[in-house]
Parts: structure tokens; C-alpha cells; sequence
């Protein structure tokens, strides 16, 4: 059961950094380190990516207003998430939310990717 005197503590880490890993054609993989949390178990947290053509998804709320989620309903224990569909040559921005069993979200850094040209 949950102390009702200690505060809840979700934490991005590794500064909440994502980074990619390129694939060939129109696809990527992003990549981030688990979160933490100092109640839901790190297998419980929910993960949420969202993918945007503006830079307007660093932080939780704007990343609900402004992204497209890519995997609706969100995926627990991840930590990875291939991409695909995307446009040669075109800029795409990527974040990703975790959330814990309370409900509280936390937003990753925000990722700025262009997709290679096509051969």
C-alpha cells in the first residue's frame, strides 16, 4: 500500500534521452532508457511515443495536443519502438511519455530526426 506521505517520483533517466538507430528506407528504431518509478514497478510503466512534423512535443501536454501517438493505448516495459512510414528527406520529431499506475507522466527529451534521401 501506498504511504500517503511520501511523494510519487517518476523519473525519465539517462537525462531522458532518446536516441535512433537508422534502417534502411523510410523506417528507424528509437531507442531510451527505462524510467523509474518509486512505486509501479519498472515492468509496469507505460510507455507512449508520439511523432510530430514540428518541434512542439517536449513535454507531456504538448506532446497529447500537438503529436500523433504511434502506439495507441501505450506499451509497458519497453524501451524500444520501430518506426515506419516515413518520407525521404522530411524532419520528424519524436517523444516519449511514461506514465505510471497513479496516472502521473513523465516526458522524455524530445528528438529531432530527418529521414535519409532515397538512394
Amino acid at each position: 500500500m501506498k504511504d500517503p506521505f511520501t511523494q510519487d517520483y517518476l523519473h525519465s533517466r539517462n537525462g531522458g534521452v532518446i536516441t535512433s538507430a537508422s534502417n534502411p528506407d523510410t523506417t528507424l528504431t528509437l531507442n531510451w532508457t527505462r524510467a523509474s518509478d518509486n512505486y509501479t514497478a519498472e515492468a509496469d510503466l507505460k510507455y507512449f511515443v508520439y511523432r510530430s512534423d514540428s518541434d512542439n512535443i517536449s513535454t507531456v501536454q504538448n506532446a497529447v495536443d500537438n503529436g500523433t501517438l504511434l502506439n495507441v493505448g501505450g506499451s509497458a516495459d519497453i524501451n524500444t519502438y520501430n518506426v515506419s512510414g516515413l518520407n525521404p528527406g522530411t524532419t520528424y520529431y519524436f517523444n516519449v511519455i511514461v506514465e505510471d499506475e497513479a496516472g502521473y507522466k513523465a516526458a522524455y527529451s524530445s528528438l529531432e530526426i530527418e529521414s535519409p534521401l532515397e538512394p
